[in-house]
């Protein structure tokens, strides 16, 4: 099934060993009421509003995908016909359960969000990033914790790989007195983010999470980085233990 969506929408080029980073796509290969009659055509119809096109990074003439993050859904485009709707393939992920849930903290949990990229998993086909995110407001700060399931692109929609961190940021306010803003650099600062590697054949892949911490009142190069390299059993539903992620999320 994945092979066939890939031939959809890439025709006769072959599967890559590495993400498709998806970019947005030029405003001339889809104009916004073409969009919206694209939209209306497919079996599970997308919000115009919310549907952006994308292609692959340096290829702005290539194919397209859309993704409506009102749901969220992905859309696998005809190579062919991209414009006409029943010829394309449609993800719909509103139901999909996700091994870290968005929190509410007293109102509505955020949508997930599919990240524009697809994702090579072996000989099996492909995976997009489904993304939970975790805010956090303090008193001149806050906070982002964003965890991804790579759900494939199958009939099952698979988890190939659960609870796995991938990008945070957190500001805390370190300034109460004068003397305290007079030392500059008034908040501990944290950021953190996934990089992928991609065995040949039917191995896991091999994550490296990159954390950095500038603490208050220092200098900017007594910036620190910590890597941490990583792998996650299929089916994993806990975040490993060894990745930092920004302290939290609480």
């Amino acid at each position: 099934m994945a092979t066939a969506l890939w031939a959809m929408a890439f025709g006769a080029v072959a599967a890559p060993r590495e993400a498709v980073v998806l970019q947005p796509a030029p405003p001339t290969r889809v104009t916004a009421a073409q969009l919206a009659s694209l939209c209306a055509a497919l079996s599970t119809p997308c919000e115009p509003v919310e549907t952006k096109a994308y292609v692959a990074r340096g290829q702005g003439d290539g194919p397209m995908w859309l993704i409506d993050a009102s749901r969220p859904m992905l859309v696998v485009l005809d190579a062919a016909d991209p414009l006409r709707g029943n010829r394309a393939t449609v993800w719909d992920f509103s139901e999909q359960p996700h091994t870290q849930e968005p929190r509410a903290d007293g109102g509505k949990p955020p949508p997930l969000e599919i990240h524009p990229a697809l994702y090579p998993v072996g000989d099996r086909g492909f995976a997009i990033a489904l993304v939970s995110e975790v805010r956090e407001m303090y008193s001149g700060g806050g906070a982002s914790f964003r965890t991804a399931d790579f759900v494939m692109l199958d009939t099952a929609r698979t988890v190939a790989y659960g609870a796995v961190p991938f990008s945070c940021s957190k500001m805390v306010r370190a300034c109460f007195s004068e003397r305290d803003y007079a030392r500059g650099h008034c908040h501990d600062e944290n950021s953190g983010a996934l990089t992928i590697r991609y065995p040949d054949g039917e191995g896991r892949w091999t994550f490296q999470w990159r954390e950095t911490e500038w603490p208050a009142f220092k200098p900017k190069s007594r910036e620190t980085t910590e890597r941490t390299t990583f792998q996650v059993a299929p089916g994993n539903t806990e975040r490993p233990a060894s990745v930092g992620f920004c302290g939290g999320p609480m």
